[in-house]
């Protein structure tokens, strides 16, 4: 008994590919903002997390605590936040890590191309009394931006004078 055999005509395997070709222009986009978007989460949240942490260690500890930017997680630099940052206790209040002062958090570096930059108030440091309150007068702004720049990517932390950590996103970012 002969079964006759059904084999994909052309024009089936045109459609098949044809479908599998606007999925793919509809899919890959949303995949690559989705990246985009969990990058821009984690390094605001790690940040954030990381002032936390600053704040709580200055009232626990009784003294300054200080985020600065640093790349070799050693020494305070003047680079932007998204070549990595430490968390130490400022004992002098120079906001600069001199010997003996302890890093308490280290945090490494972006790794994609974009930018965590603060405002001219935290550019490359952040302070804490042992009362909590940000050392300066005014509050600061640390945004995200991406490569190449994506208004609706834009997102920013501010930190207020009471040491407060609030998000914003957009035109509101502003560096």
């Amino acid at each position: 008994m002969w079964h006759a055999q059904r084999a994909m005509t052309v024009l089936e395997l045109i459609l098949t590919l044809a479908i599998i070709s606007i999925l793919t222009t509809i899919a890959v986009p949303a995949w690559h903002n989705g990246l985009a978007y969990g990058h821009r989460a984690a390094a605001l949240n790690d940040l954030r997390a990381s002032l936390a942490f600053a704040r709580e260690s200055a009232i626990v500890r009784g003294t300054t605590v200080a985020l600065c930017t640093s790349r070799d997680h050693r020494h305070c630099d003047h680079g932007d936040w998204g070549g990595g940052w430490i968390v130490y206790v400022d004992r002098n209040e120079n906001y600069a890590r001199d010997a003996g002062e302890p890093v308490l958090r280290v945090h490494a570096g972006l790794d994609t191309d974009d930018r965590l930059s603060g405002n001219r108030l935290i550019a490359h440091h952040v302070g804490f009394m042992r009362s909590g309150l940000m050392h300066g007068v005014h509050n600061g702004t640390i945004t995200y931006r991406t490569t190449p720049p994506r208004l609706k990517l834009r997102r920013c932390l501010i930190v207020s004078r009471s040491g407060r950590v609030r998000a914003g996103n957009g035109v509101h970012c502003h560096v």
